[in-house]
């Protein structure tokens, strides 16, 4: 009996631990966290009601806690109560007293040991973070989720486009604003971002913000504290009138509300019964899938927190297998959910507050869209019917402009009665009177972009005055620390005056870049263009060069030395070779004249013939005569050929086809990339150029010249001025104010491809109502050709006539002139003048041989005479001296009367063509000789 008894006593506990086994293997936990006894019991209800789960058939078992305030103690609970009882899921809902409160650290701890949790109330952003919170769904959206219908029914029922969207600076308004943006992208909404936080004087400059916009339609997102107080602030600002709408978070449905607000609700989103029914029917149908898919042996979830457990990897397989899951008779309408874990197709009402009280005016639902309920009529703030139009348009515009951009600004003066009239050669364009603040003075502007300011306000009515802005400027912007936290945007020029209110509207050639759109508004382009470069000209070539220009200075040279080498070279040839030199020594039949036989060719003769042969202008009478000096001369002839043919076609190329090209080929041209000191250029001061200069990181050593050496201009005139002084040797800017400048001025030439292409606008204030307008009206203008009529006033027409000729077609070509060929005529000229003055020489030289020879002749005939009467016996008298003959036949001769050489005509002709002996000298008295035999 004793071993019985103790037999028995020990098979008691084995068969309470086989029977624990077999209930655990037979049976699911489910935890739930709720927020009141009553929803539990209603969970235990429908627990007890459902049938079992799994080929099993697995009856499901539920494990229960109510929520309490203190997060750490749900967290233990969680712990202590249901992962002990090794749960596959939990249900969690909110403290009941405290809605607000999210059960954060239910979802974290679960999470932790991938066990999924469903909730049914909780909508905090924070949740769907699955970096955080691996494995939380639940039945009900996010708050974030009502930024769809509040922008479909914006623009969708009231076509509104611009709203102000007022959020919180903390997790909640960031993905608010991450779900604005993406409204934005698909629906082509604008909107106007003020963040606050939670403290009044904040609250207070945010509104004041607000109220300064134009702007009137106003979507306030947080929690029920924040939007209670902003609304009590925005109440005491006279903001929550007429005029204004208000669309309000979902959130603020605790809040009494003023007249005529909207705020979205969730269709069945505070019905806990309905939403544990529903999440209770999804865990059963996928714990029925998860272990009818899963044949194997399942891991047991975790049941210690103590112990250093891994996670349950069971568990992100049934997560996956809930998300699946879709239950289409719920009690809260049909369930389905994303791949966050995030339900879908979540249906809201609009509620319009009238006389206090809550009436649905539409519905919305992702996948239908907003729907109005038909015969209900929405009541805006100030309790009027009428719809208000959400912008508040300013019907007088002050506008700045920036000086001496033309054609686009002009600056005048004013005429005698400090008035501006109309314009000469343009009496149906704009000219306005300007302030310029700098002198204190009027002006008058007008240009391409003051007639297009005038179309805009006859077209939308308005009044503008116009004022130059004071630093002359367009605007550079840069980013400053305020305490060290929080960065602003400071601008300068235009754009400063923008920042500052100063101006509603910028009229002039403004760039539009991402930097200048971070601060103002722009319309459409009203001009588009790129950035070039401006050059001057090189110097063309004088009148007398002008002919040499096909060759260079050394081959001209080369031409010169080579002709008279080969003169030199063709005279020696020929005085030295044996057939070179033809002389005969026959006489006549008297003995007494020589006669003269064929010469060799002279060293005159020989440059006379080579540079004949060079200029084609015949060869004459003097030729080589050796065969040595005529093969040099064939080659000199087929050197000159060449010569010729060269110049001629070079000339033709050169005066004729060539265009004068640019010294440089673009902005990668080596010499604007890599600079120096020969070669220098610059932009302007503060503007969009200079800006992306300096933001590119390839081209800062470009933009570190031009500041280093103070290559900044502060208007284009002022560039353009520098340009044509040589200054600068290139000057980039707009291609379109460069297109009107090398137009007016045939010294300055465009070159390279535009780069970088943008377009003009008007700038505008942040989100100005004004925008869309005038952006619509400006493409109008384009499609109806009124802004091409513009280019023809300003920029076509206002090209100088007396120009015209630099303004040539790709196609057109050049014909010569007299500036072209007028060094071959002054050449011609200076010809003529040498010939003239050389033929003076010519004939003195003669006239001065001619006297010697005639001296010469009598002297010859003298002697003859002398020797003729000396042979006979006879004597001269001198008729001066009177001195006899001395004896033996030797007379000297000093001096004889001029008729004592009268002479027959035969003896004349005996004279000619031979010259006396050497021993005879004439002087200016009479014929001496030293000896005579």
């Amino acid at each position: 009996m004793a071993i019985n008894l103790i037999a028995f006593l020990l098979i008691i506990p084995l068969l309470v631990q086989m029977r624990m086994t077999l209930s655990q293997s037979s049976s699911i936990y489910i935890g739930a966290f709720l927020s009141s006894q009553n929803q539990i019991d209603i969970l235990e209800r429908l627990v007890s009601n459902s049938t079992g789960v799994g080929p099993d058939n697995r009856t499901i078992l539920l494990t229960s806690r109510t929520l309490s305030g203190n997060p750490i103690d749900m967290a233990q609970s969680v712990c202590d109560d249901f992962i002990k009882s090794q749960v596959y899921l939990m249900i969690v809902s909110h403290p009941l007293d405290e809605p607000d409160v999210a059960p954060i650290s239910v979802s974290y701890t679960c999470g932790y040991y991938r066990i999924p949790l469903i909730g049914v109330s909780s909508r905090n952003a924070i949740l769907s973070d699955k970096n955080i919170h691996p494995t939380f769904m639940r039945t009900v959206p996010p708050w974030s989720n009502e930024v769809g219908m509040v922008v479909e029914f914006i623009l969708d029922e009231n076509k509104f486009t611009d709203i102000v969207a007022v959020l919180p600076k903390n997790e909640e308004g960031r993905v608010a604003h991450s779900d604005l943006m993406n409204q934005k992208i698909k629906n082509n909404i604008e909107y106007r971002l003020f963040e606050y936080e939670n403290y009044g004087d904040n609250i207070t400059q945010t509104l004041h913000g607000i109220k300064d916009q134009s702007i009137r339609v106003i979507f306030l997102y947080g929690s029920t504290s924040q939007i209670n107080d902003v609304l009590t602030v925005a109440t005491d600002m006279g903001m929550i009138s007429e005029g204004y709408v208000w669309l309000l978070s979902e959130q603020a449905l605790p809040l009494s509300l003023p007249d005529g607000v909207l705020i979205p609700r969730l269709r069945n989103g505070y019905n806990e019964t309905s939403h544990v029914h529903d999440a209770f029917n999804i865990a059963k149908k996928a714990l029925d899938k998860f272990f009818y898919d899963i044949s194997n042996e399942i891991e047991r979830p975790p049941n210690d927190c103590t112990v250093d457990l891994s996670p349950w990897k069971a568990g992100y397989q049934l997560y996956d297998t809930l998300v699946s899951t879709s239950f289409f008779e719920g009690l809260t309408g049909p369930v389905s959910f994303q791949r966050n874990g995030n339900r879908e197709n979540s249906v809201y009402e609009m509620l319009n507050v009238k006389n206090g009280d809550l009436e649905p005016v539409g519905t919305w639902s992702k996948t239908e869209g907003y729907q109005k309920i038909d015969g209900v009529s929405i009541t805006w703030p100030g309790n009027v019917e009428t719809q208000p139009e959400g912008l508040i348009f300013k019907n007088h515009l002050r506008v700045v402009t920036a000086p001496y951009e033309e054609p686009f600004v002009f600056i005048n003066e004013p005429d005698a009665n400090n008035k501006c009239g109309p314009i000469e050669g343009k009496p149906t364009s704009n000219n306005v009177e300007c302030w310029d603040n700098a002198t204190g003075t009027v002006k008058c502007c007008s240009g391409y972009c003051f007639d297009l300011l005038e179309w805009l306000a006859e077209d939308f009515t308005f009044t503008y005055e116009v004022y130059i802005v004071m630093d002359r400027k367009y605007g550079a912007c840069h980013k400053t620390n305020k305490n060290n936290s929080d960065q602003t945007i400071q601008c300068n020029g235009m754009l400063g005056d923008i920042l500052k209110g100063g101006a509603d509207m910028i009229i002039s050639t403004l760039t539009v870049d991402k930097v200048r759109a971070q601060v103002i508004d722009f319309t459409s382009p009203f001009k588009h263009q790129g950035w070039s470069i401006a050059i001057k000209k090189k110097q063309e070539l004088g009148k007398l060069e002008t002919f040499m220009a096909p060759f260079q200075r050394e081959l001209w040279i080369l031409i010169g030395i080579s002709v008279h080498v080969v003169a030199l070279i063709l005279y020696l040839l020929d005085r030295f070779s044996p057939f070179g030199h033809v002389k005969s020594s026959t006489t006549d039949t008297s003995g007494r004249l020589p006669k003269t036989g064929e010469e060799g060719l002279n060293l005159a003769s020989a440059m006379w013939f080579a540079w004949g042969v060079l200029l084609n202008s015949g060869i004459g009478e003097s030729s080589p005569r050796s065969f040595s000096g005529r093969v040099l001369g064939m080659v000199w002839a087929g050197f000159a050929m060449i010569i010729v043919a060269s110049y001629t076609a070079n000339l033709a190329a050169f005066l004729v086809l060539e265009r004068p090209d640019g010294d440089i080929n673009g902005i990668h041209d080596v010499r604007l990339r890599n600079p120096t000191a020969s070669f220098k250029y610059g932009t302007i001061k503060d503007s969009a150029v200079e800006t992306y200069f300096r933001k590119k990181d390839d081209m800062s050593n470009m933009y570190r010249y031009m500041q280093e050496n103070d290559f900044m201009y502060h208007t284009a005139k002022d560039a353009i001025e520098a340009l044509r002084a040589d200054e600068i040797a290139a000057f980039i800017w707009d291609s379109a104010v460069l297109d009107y400048y090398t137009s007016q001025d045939c010294n300055l030439l465009k070159v390279g491809e535009p780069f970088h292409r943008s377009g003009y606008a008007i700038g505008l204030t942040k989100n100005s109502p004004w925008t869309k307008r005038m952006s619509s009206a400006i493409l109008q203008y384009q499609e109806t050709g009124r802004l091409e009529n513009l280019t023809q006033i300003w920029i076509v027409q206002s090209k100088s006539k007396s120009k015209s000729d630099c303004i040539r077609g790709g196609n057109d070509i050049d014909t010569l002139g007299l500036q072209s060929m007028a060094g071959v005529f002054i050449v011609v000229g200076l010809g003529i003048i040498t010939g003239v003055f050389v033929v003076f020489i010519e004939i003195c030289y003669k006239r001065r041989k001619e006297v010697e020879l005639r001296q010469s002749q009598l002297a010859t005939f003298a002697v003859s005479r002398w020797k003729t009467k000396a042979n006979r016996g006879g004597g001269i008298t001198d008729h001066r001296q009177g001195i006899k003959k001395p004896n033996g036949g030797s007379v000297l001769v000093s001096s004889y009367r001029q008729d004592d050489f009268t002479s027959q005509s035969n003896d004349t002709d005996r004279i000619r063509g031979w010259r006396p002996p050497v021993s005879h000298r004439i002087n200016g008295r009479g014929l001496s000789r030293e000896t005579c035999a």
